[in-house]
């Protein structure tokens, strides 16, 4: 059976990719932070503590590996922590340089906030950077992969979805959109940020054809809706059957908005419109979250108990 090593299992992405392709290969997990993370028993786990990469990498013998590190989390998820410190991902850079060694395939999810705007969509081609701080170590973070892992994929992305459980961990980021939403309160994410996020389930599938290919270079994965965070909060609220939200502010921009994610961050996906392959609408995107809520999927990341989620 074929094996994949997913990379930063605590992150949404790396949680849902793991969770979602158990079913059809061996996955094996390795964490990136100090918790434990609740995921399907069929998922092979290590803590941080597990090892080199190289050991890893030579006891199980993947064909490829998912790097999914602090530029995997999704855009809103990080605005609504505040300021995000995104350094260059030493982590990442010893993975790929480990598959390198081994002659192993190496996949980075890194992040659609490397853009800015004018421009609506980005292609892959596009070079409308984002000139904050966080966006700017992304950028480095991809170039240096690719440096050290010249056949490496860099997939940009905005990927939404339920959290895996760690003991001790507050809820993930979507949960306490459902949550907010069910109080009838507001978040504060910027409304100019513009995006086009994709469902977790939808992600990992798409990515899987998409692995087939052995495509290398930068890669953009994410919705075909370009939206802002009040548009996701509204549809998101008729899909869960939820509160509408509190309606946003009207903002007049006089210039073009400035700091990491608040501008046009949209995706042009243009590789895989060339491969035929088509991705999902806002709405079936929600859809697809909350069947995953209704089927019994969420268990595959420790979510075991129905009331422990909005409903």
């Amino acid at each position: 059976m074929e094996t994949i090593v997913v990379v930063g299992v605590e992150t949404v992405a790396g949680a849902n990719l793991a969770a979602s392709l158990c079913d059809r290969m061996r996955v094996v997990g390795v964490c990136l932070d100090d918790r434990p993370v609740l995921l399907d028993p069929a998922v092979t786990c290590y803590d941080r503590t597990a090892g080199d990469p190289e050991d890893v990498l030579r006891r199980e013998s993947p064909s490829v590996v998912l790097h999914c590190g602090p530029a995997s989390v999704g855009l809103w998820e990080t605005l609504d922590r505040g300021t995000l410190s995104l350094f260059n991902d030493r982590h990442a850079l010893r993975w790929a340089s480990a598959a390198a060694m081994s002659r192993i395939p190496f996949v980075l999810i890194s992040s659609c906030g490397v853009f800015s705007g004018p421009w609506m969509f980005h292609s892959e081609r596009s070079e409308c950077w984002c000139a904050s701080a966080e966006a700017t170590a992304i950028r480095q973070t991809e170039h240096a992969v690719r440096g050290r892992h010249p056949e490496a994929l860099i997939v940009r992305t905005h990927v939404i979805g339920w959290s895996p459980r760690q003991p001790g961990a507050e809820c993930g980021w979507f949960e306490k959109v459902l949550a907010t939403l069910a109080d009838g309160q507001a978040m504060e994410i910027p409304a100019t940020s513009h995006s086009t996020p994709i469902a977790a389930g939808a992600f990992a599938d798409l990515l899987e054809v998409v692995l087939q290919r052995r495509p290398r270079g930068v890669l953009h994965l994410g919705g075909a809706q370009r939206v802002n965070f009040q548009e996701f909060a509204e549809t998101a609220s008729e899909v869960f059957g939820l509160p509408r939200p509190p309606a946003g502010r009207r903002i007049e921009l006089a210039s073009r908005p400035e700091g990491f994610g608040r501008g046009e961050t949209s995706l042009q996906a243009d590789r895989l419109r060339r491969w035929g392959l088509t991705v999902p609408l806002l709405r079936d995107s929600l859809v697809s979250l909350r069947h995953q809520q209704d089927s019994g999927f969420v268990q595959r990341l420790g979510h075991v108990e129905l009331s422990e989620r909005v409903a």
